[in-house]
């Protein structure tokens, strides 16, 4: 998971392992959960290690190398920020290297008085071919969408 601090990535990565929301506070250099989840359309137990890289800028120079063997990218945005979006470029270069297939834009905040348009995501989504899943990790609204997304890219790498 990419994205300006304070987005909402560890939330994120903390509601998909627990299924329940913890409040953190900033995360320093990088934070690793270990995530499993049941395929329902074939039974299958799917696992993944969550890397939660921060947002900071003063943690850039060791960042890239937790990018290598990347399936899935999340490029989360704070819709009650703009500039969490604006200001993703940053983000985009460091994960130029994973095929664009692989990318989600997770737009979290949801429960939030939005500062991001749905025009606004969706074409900036479409600039690389990217599904947008809407979240709340506060409420959990949006995850079931955004766990099947992840969940079929994973496995469609995995066929692959």
């Amino acid at each position: 998971m990419v994205g300006a601090g304070g987005v909402g990535k560890t939330t994120i990565a903390s509601r998909l392992v627990s299924g329940t929301f913890i409040e953190h506070m900033m995360t320093v250099g990088l934070n690793i959960e270990t995530w499993s989840v049941v395929n329902e359309a074939t039974g299958a137990t799917v696992r993944s290690t969550i890397f939660d890289i921060a947002g900071q800028s003063q943690f850039r120079f060791f960042q890239p190398r937790f990018l290598l063997g990347t399936e899935v990218v999340l490029i989360v945005v704070d819709v009650t920020s703009p500039e969490s979006l604006y200001n993703v470029d940053e983000w985009l270069q460091m994960v130029k290297d994973i095929p664009k297939n692989r990318w989600i834009v997770v737009a979290n905040k949801i429960d939030g008085v939005r500062a991001v348009s749905d025009a606004e995501l969706s074409q900036f989504a479409a600039a690389f071919g990217a599904p947008v899943c809407h979240v709340s990790a506060k409420t959990g609204e949006g995850f079931d969408k955004l766990i099947q997304t992840v969940v079929r890219l994973i496995l469609t790498v995995a066929d692959a």
